[in-house]
């Protein structure tokens, strides 16, 4: 019998741990001409962070690049897309939120090509569909409240993101399934450490869909889109 109410004591308490953490996701565009063209300026993107409140903000920053700029503030190399130098990591600095750096790649994937093993004809073909599809994503992302960030949006990213296996799935197996794979176990581990926190997960959007999937699967009470 005590043996029986010990393990119902467990379970209650396990369980009360994870619904108080809370887990938001944000995506965000990377270039100032994506933001521009989707009408999603950085200065949304801080705003809908301040209103989610977070406690702890991961982030699409490589753990070396970010060890390099705590070590120097004036570090000039590579650290995450453009919207951690100029929004995210000022924020959270201002906030004196702390920042997780997330993301997992090597150099040289950067330069792989989905199309590179096509004809000139075939690549410029592939070139005019994925530019139609991205066409047809960005005119729907601006009738978000925040562009990029709904499940509609999730399901064309997804669908292209697909068609891009089909292209090429070595390089998809690459630059996509392994890099996503690395970075939920990372904000797995955040969260895991940090137990009844309210935690942000800021993004590329196009990853979106594969971290929901994720966080449902890990049993994580999570927000999206944020606000």
């Amino acid at each position: 019998m005590s043996e029986e109410r010990s393990n119902v004591k467990f379970t209650k308490n396990h369980f009360m741990r994870w619904i108080m953490t809370l887990v938001g996701l944000l995506g965000t565009l990377h270039t100032d001409e994506t933001r521009s063209w989707a009408n999603y300026p950085l200065s949304l993107m801080r705003e809908k962070i301040l209103e989610f409140k977070p406690e702890i903000i991961c982030g699409e920053v490589r753990p070396e690049d970010w060890n390099e700029y705590q070590k120097n503030k004036t570090y000039s190399g590579y650290l995450g897309p453009s919207e951690y130098r100029q929004t995210i990591i000022p924020l959270c600095e201002e906030y004196g939120i702390p920042f997780w750096p997330i993301d997992d790649f090597l150099d040289e994937h950067v330069k792989l090509d989905h199309f590179a093993p096509y004809s000139k004809e075939e690549q410029e073909r592939l070139s005019s569909e994925l530019m139609n599809r991205y066409e047809e994503i960005f005119e729907k992302a601006k009738r978000d409240p925040i562009p990029f960030n709904s499940y509609q949006l999730n399901q064309l990213i997804e669908e292209k993101q697909e068609w891009l296996r089909k292209v090429n799935p070595e390089v998809q197996q690459i630059v996509w399934d392994e890099r996503n794979k690395k970075m939920i176990e990372n904000i797995r581990k955040v969260i895991e450490e940090n137990e009844g926190k309210r935690i942000l997960v800021t993004i590329g959007a196009e990853h979106g869909y594969v971290f929901l999937k994720a966080l449902k699967e890990l049993g994580w009470e999570e927000v999206f889109p944020i606000g």
